[in-house]
């Protein structure tokens, strides 16, 4: 269900990687799900920082994904 209370369908799920090409780690999402209606991509901070030993920055009009253990900017 979205903001407006309509559901929009699933037509897939599945996992899958963001790879990175000046690094040697991949980041997993898990429990990705396909929905054509949707116009944006939407990503679940608080699984992929779970999941992956990262965390995210926030800033005024960009963001980073940064590694938990040196605090290398992956993405």
């Amino acid at each position: 269900m979205i903001g407006n209370s309509k559901y929009l369908s699933i037509t897939h799920t599945g996992s899958t990687c963001l790879h990175f090409n000046y690094h040697d780690h991949a980041l997993k999402l898990l429990n990705v799900l396909r929905v054509p209606q949707n116009k944006r991509s939407l990503i679940s901070i608080s699984k992929l920082t779970a999941k992956n030993d990262v965390y995210v920055e926030f800033h005024s009009d960009f963001c980073v994904v940064k590694d938990n253990t040196i605090g290398s900017v992956l993405l």
